[in-house]
């Protein structure tokens, strides 16, 4: 009965956007009744009008800068985690988020090469990886952005880190 009353309100109120007129009454059982019909005591309802916001403009100069910044290549290609120097405590066993940050986003004819110590851990359109159980120590992380044909589009600075593990002496 509920579901049907919610549903005959919502049609009435679909309906009554294009009326001139709405009525409210109530029904022995205490719920809100709408019409198009004036009943007795009913109680005319204005409605008022639905807010719409306009669609935002693009200038032409921005499109063709986005389109010209592709042309050019990427003007930012960082290692955002780990930062640079940083040190990742024996709490994480290892374990390393690394996350990129290229500008504009991967073209479609270039892939993102991830190295841990001049080793390829990650490649592929992505811009984070996991590196897990890594040993302790000092590590270097480099990314460059390379075509399907493997040369070089453009690198980012390298990142050193340091891994802290618990060491158990035996």
């Amino acid at each position: 009965m509920k579901s049907f009353a919610i549903l005959m309100t919502t049609t009435l109120l679909a309906a009554a956007a294009y009326a001139t007129e709405v009525y409210i009454t109530y029904d022995k059982e205490g719920n809100r009744v709408f019409s198009d019909t004036p009943s007795d005591n009913a109680v005319r309802h204005t409605i008022r009008p639905i807010q719409t916001i306009p669609a935002l403009e693009v200038e032409p100069s921005q499109s063709e800068e986005k389109q010209d910044s592709k042309k050019k290549g990427y003007s930012l290609v960082k290692i955002q985690t780990p930062l640079n120097d940083s040190s990742i405590p024996p709490g994480q066993a290892g374990n390393v988020m690394v996350s990129a940050k290229i500008v504009p986003n991967l073209n479609f004819e270039h892939m993102a090469t991830l190295r841990l110590d001049g080793q390829v851990v990650g490649k592929g359109k992505s811009n984070v990886w996991q590196l897990n159980n890594l040993d302790r120590g000092t590590h270097q992380l480099t990314l460059s952005i390379e075509d399907l044909e493997g040369r070089l589009v453009k690198s980012a600075p390298p990142v050193t880190f340091h891994v802290q593990r618990a060491f158990i002496r035996k």
